[in-house]
């Protein structure tokens, strides 16, 4: 498992656990109990999603897909903020998380290049890849410089 799906299991597993602690840490009130429910459906998602991603190896579609639902989440949680002023700070809060879940899932999708020394890859010889001129000593032979 990836840190990210290791995160996002534990933020799962206390949201399904103990639903009203991370809103009473993050926004100092506990949450009345359609809230609690909501929070345990939503650590259900986030352990479904960090199974699904270390269970099927969780190449970029995969993350892709995951950060588009937690984008979704993102959204849907800003609509409420506009049109439920009691729930707001907690619906604030937790697009913020959401989005900082999506960050991570598309950074985890994003393939990363390796960083090349000056420009070239040396091959066996040491010498940049791609360059035709070779210097070997011929067996039988003075020293032979082939290519240009």
């Amino acid at each position: 498992m990836r840190p990210l799906e290791v995160v996002r299991a534990a933020y799962g597993t206390a949201e399904l656990l103990a639903p009203g602690a991370a809103e009473c840490f993050f926004i100092a009130r506990a949450p009345d109990a359609h809230g609690r429910t909501f929070i345990r459906v939503l650590g259900e998602r986030h352990l479904l999603q960090a199974t699904a991603t270390a269970i099927f190896g969780g190449g970029a579609p995969l993350h892709w897909i995951s950060a588009g639902a937690d984008a979704l989440h993102a959204l849907t949680m800003l609509g409420l903020a506009a049109v439920d002023r009691r729930r707001r700070h907690a619906a604030v809060a937790n697009a913020c998380i959401a989005l900082a879940f999506a960050a991570g899932e598309l950074r985890s999708g994003t393939p990363r290049r390796r960083p090349q020394l000056d420009g070239h890859r040396a091959g066996i010889t040491g010498q940049a890849a791609g360059d035709d001129r070779v210097d070997a000593p011929v067996s039988g032979a003075s020293h032979t410089r082939m290519g240009p």
